[in-house]
């Protein structure tokens, strides 16, 4: 296992997947599930013209959802 440290290191220093993230395109954002102040949407992604759906995890800070990237936290059950 990695430190959360030393997977955030290599997610950046990852040029391809940079490049493929700064260049996709997100379309539709269903809701999966909510437990409290966590919750998981399902995204429609468009990169290099193939769609796919990823499920994202969210968190509410101080009222407002916004991408959960903490990665000892698990995403809530669905």
């Amino acid at each position: 296992g990695q430190t959360p440290a030393q997977a955030v290191a290599e997610c950046e220093a990852d040029e391809e997947g940079l490049t493929a993230i700064a260049s996709a395109e997100f379309w539709t954002v269903e809701p999966v599930s909510e437990q409290g102040d966590r919750a998981t949407v399902a995204v429609t992604v468009v990169t290099g013209g193939e769609e796919s759906v990823r499920e994202l995890p969210l968190r509410r800070v101080d009222g407002v959802w916004k991408m959960d990237l903490d990665p000892t936290v698990a995403p809530p059950a669905t």
